[in-house]
């Protein structure tokens, strides 16, 4: 009997590699299929569309629906994730919430009927709640999983959401996927890099092992900009290097994070102002190395997806996917 549970307690994890999809046409290019196929990743997060609170019509809306200007391919599975803005909770009913999850799950199945989907096994919501949306949030999971009960139903944990869990509740979702990026105050000037920063995660990340849920990994491979005006963040630039930064004439490098405008001028269509901060934050394969061995043992399930914030042509310029392949291997 010892051996046998020695056995069982060593049993090889079964890792796979996923994305999120988050843009609102879905299209893969020739690069992109070949940096999947050379993964062997067959599933997509797709973000179907969000809702959200409009004033005027005095209701929670889809924005941002998908459309798929492409075919799917045949191999790759696509997992319909929608946003819930937290203010939509704060605005809507408790009376209007089963009428809400009814409009999602007609929305889905349109926009799935539209891009020749046959359906789907799994769908994902997004939605940082709070303490006063929780109860509102928790009776849409279960709305939405009484309309479908065939599909697995995942909600995103943020890791505040997992450390007081005792406070923030458990979702009744049937699976959370952890968001582990973003985890320090983007608005806070001293702040280095709020995309990642494994002293403040793992802070988080004590009573991560005794979560009842099933737990699947985001994590972040996307790099920003941060726009500083007058000590305040004004927005933030997607998708720029270290590298770009270090050759525009125009910035004086200030520390190894840092560069100030010396003169004002147009950067990646935002105009930026004469003694603007630009503070570049990103996901080091390093630091996502230590992460992946962080998060490793805490994890309990044995079947683990491991999915990548997001999939453009940014990320498979910058990080190869031998690279994202080692990340996923150190949770085995």
């Amino acid at each position: 009997m010892a051996s046998l549970l020695f056995i069982a307690c060593h049993t090889q994890r079964r890792t796979n590699i996923g994305f999120y999809y988050w843009q609102q046409v879905f299209t893969l290019s020739p690069g992109q299929l070949t940096y999947l196929e050379n993964l062997d990743t067959h599933t997509l997060y797709v973000k179907f569309f969000d809702v959200d609170w409009d004033e005027s019509a005095r209701d929670a809306v889809p924005l941002a629906k998908i459309h798929f200007s492409t075919h799917l391919p045949a191999h790759i599975e696509i997992i319909p994730c929608v946003f819930i803005a937290n203010r939509a909770l704060k605005k809507i009913s408790k009376e209007h919430i089963p009428l809400l999850a009814r409009r999602i799950t007609t929305l889905l199945k349109t926009l799935q009927s539209a891009a020749n989907m046959s359906g789907t096994r799994e769908l994902q919501i997004d939605c940082d709640w709070s303490l006063s949306t929780k109860q509102k949030y928790f009776t849409l999971l279960k709305q939405l999983k009484n309309l479908q009960p065939h599909i697995t139903l995942t909600t995103t944990l943020r890791l505040h959401q997992i450390t007081y869990a005792h406070t923030t509740g458990i979702p009744p979702a049937d699976k959370g996927v952890l968001m582990f990026y973003n985890m320090a105050d983007l608005d806070d000037i001293e702040t280095e890099n709020s995309i990642i920063d494994l002293e403040k995660g793992k802070d988080y990340l004590v009573n991560l092992q005794d979560y009842p849920l099933r737990i699947d990994i985001a994590l972040p491979a996307f790099s920003w900009a941060v726009l500083l005006r007058f000590d305040k963040v004004t927005k933030l630039i997607h998708n720029v290097t270290l590298d770009m930064l270090e050759k525009t004439a125009e910035l004086e490098q200030t520390d190894s994070r840092r560069f100030k405008v010396k003169k004002s001028f147009y950067f990646r269509g935002y105009y930026l102002y004469k003694d603007d901060i630009l503070r570049y934050e990103d996901a080091e394969i390093a630091v996502l190395q230590q992460a992946a061995e962080m998060l490793r043992p805490k994890i309990r399930n044995q079947d683990l997806n491991i999915i990548f914030f997001h999939l453009n042509n940014y990320l498979i310029e910058e990080y190869s996917y031998e690279e994202l392949e080692d990340i996923g291997s150190r949770f085995d």
